[in-house]
């Protein structure tokens, strides 16, 4: 097994290292280019890859560009998968995209390219059952006030300072009006019910009252917290909000 593994960490210096000699059981009189269909097979593998999870960098920066800037960064050695998963593979791509002077002038890469990340991850979360109004209403005032909510699996909260909903709107739909790119605070609510990525773009109080819940603070305490910056609050409508779209899960008394 071990010199299975070392064969195995040769096979990779020799393709990924241009000063690694070539592995003497390679025989062939041109190596280097035998080589090279599988580590070009590898990088394509891995581009593909980044184009299914980012499917709307694609749209922004173009085939050719992305396709650039996916091929650099597969070739860096500290981005390579650490297992077989590549639905594991490739949260680090919007960092990266962020520090490519060429694309200093689309500062919002980076925040639209974690908003993609969160939905890939929300697709490959377990089902779960769901909570119903019947479920709430079969509570006592005092249960009610006193439990805690806690999301569907597939929930994630995701907070930017960029219109990421106007850029994905320009996404789903190019021949609706463009508009002046300024920064905004967005707050988006990501999640999978029923075998379908749904994106709902939310009030700050409705996020606000979601972070706290993710806190697993009470329901009066995520109230109480929200209250204190949005006097306005509605937690019926919230409340309904989550109902309706099946964003929760569980609920502890």
């Amino acid at each position: 097994m071990q010199k299975l593994k070392q064969t195995q960490n040769d096979f990779y210096h020799t393709m990924f290292d241009n000063k690694a000699p070539i592995l003497p059981f390679i025989k062939s009189d041109h190596p280097d280019e035998r080589l090279n269909i599988y580590k070009q097979t590898i990088l394509e593998n891995l581009r593909h890859a980044l184009e299914i999870t980012y499917p709307g960098i694609w749209s922004l920066l173009g085939k050719a560009c992305a396709d650039s800037a996916a091929y650099v960064f597969c070739s860096k050695a500290k981005k390579f998968p650490v297992s077989g998963n590549l639905d594991e593979w490739g949260k680090d791509f919007p960092e990266f995209l962020a520090l490519q002077p060429e694309l200093s002038g689309l500062p919002y890469l980076k925040t639209y390219g974690e908003y993609e990340w969160l939905k890939h991850l929300a697709y490959g979360q377990l089902e779960s059952d769901y909570v119903n109004y019947a479920d709430l209403s079969a509570l006592s005032e005092n249960d009610l006030a006193n439990c805690k909510l806690h999301f569907h699996p597939s929930v994630y909260l995701m907070q930017s300072d960029y219109p990421i909903d106007k850029i994905q709107e320009i996404i789903e739909q190019p021949d609706v009006p463009g508009f002046e790119l300024t920064k905004k605070v967005t707050c988006v609510v990501i999640a999978r019910p029923e075998n379908c990525i749904m994106t709902y773009w939310v009030p700050p109080e409705y996020f606000l009252f979601f972070e706290n819940m993710v806190k697993n603070l009470s329901l009066s305490e995520c109230v109480e917290n929200t209250e204190k910056e949005y006097s306005d609050f509605n937690i019926a409508e919230a409340i309904g909000f989550l109902m309706d779209n099946k964003l929760l899960s569980s609920m502890i008394k």
